[in-house]
């Protein structure tokens, strides 16, 4: 359900009291009731086939070297160095951004992640992506892909809670920006970012929770790295995927 704010109402009333049927563009986000999505800009049909779309706004990001849109509410990570994961890797791996406002989170960088400069390309992506999601007809180009710590730590390996502290405050400029109504959590370090538990995913995998800090949903699920270590942790990262892409068909 949309709901149409006073000064939007008044301009277009007449529009909107007659829009059965019509196409609609809208931003929007989470209002006060979870069930309802507050407009804040609104074009309809007749507006859209006319291209009288005035004030759609740029996109939120950039094209990358390789092609892709990478996220560019970020402009200063190149140039962090508050903790010593900025040391342990070539460069902070940027962000990239999706056709829907759905994140996935990972924990942090990889090694094939800091090589190719683009997030989840090693064997966890290719699990994540290849084996899980595209089957079920989700491409990443949908997704606003991200990690909660941006560099690679190859000599620490997990991030540590004064990592996710610093690093996290990218993060959450990311999903200030997005606005996303989902999002996928990966591992004990998005455990320790949005519920402040530093171990414990395997007892919340494929739970989809509400959070009131980011006003959306979040469907928690074991890292797709311990599937590839072991193939028997397969059915847990197959249960919290189809936990999460049954959210994605009854939320979009």
């Amino acid at each position: 359900m949309l709901i149409f704010g006073t000064k939007i109402y008044l301009e277009k009333k007449d529009i909107i009291e007659h829009c059965e049927g019509q196409a609609v563009l809208t931003y929007a986000n989470n209002s006060d009731d979870k069930a309802a999505l507050k407009t804040q800009a609104v074009w309809f049909g007749d507006e859209l086939i006319s291209g009288n779309i005035e004030g759609v706004g740029p996109s939120l990001g950039v094209l990358g070297n390789d092609g892709g849109k990478r996220f560019d509410g970020n402009s200063k990570l190149s140039e962090c160095v508050l903790c010593e994961l900025r040391d342990e890797c070539l460069s902070p791996v940027y962000p990239t951004c999706g056709n829907l406002n759905v994140m996935i989170v990972g924990e942090a960088a990889g090694k094939q992640e800091d090589l190719e400069k683009k997030g989840f390309v090693g064997a966890s992506g290719k699990i994540l992506f290849r084996d899980l999601l595209l089957p079920r007809g989700l491409e990443r180009e949908l997704f606003h892909i991200s990690n909660i710590c941006k560099c690679y730590p190859s000599v620490t390996r997990t991030p540590k809670k004064k990592h996710v502290d610093i690093c996290g405050n990218y993060l959450i400029k990311e999903i200030e920006s997005v606005k996303p109504f989902l999002i996928l959590s990966l591992g004990n370090t998005g455990n320790l970012f949005f519920r402040g538990e530093a171990s414990g995913i395997t007892n919340i995998n494929g739970q989809t929770i509400w959070n009131d800090r980011f006003n959306c949903w979040i469907t928690y699920s074991v890292h797709p790295a311990m599937a590839a270590y072991d193939a028997a942790n397969m059915p847990l990262l197959e249960k919290s995927i189809g936990e999460f892409v049954n959210k994605i068909n009854i939320l979009v």
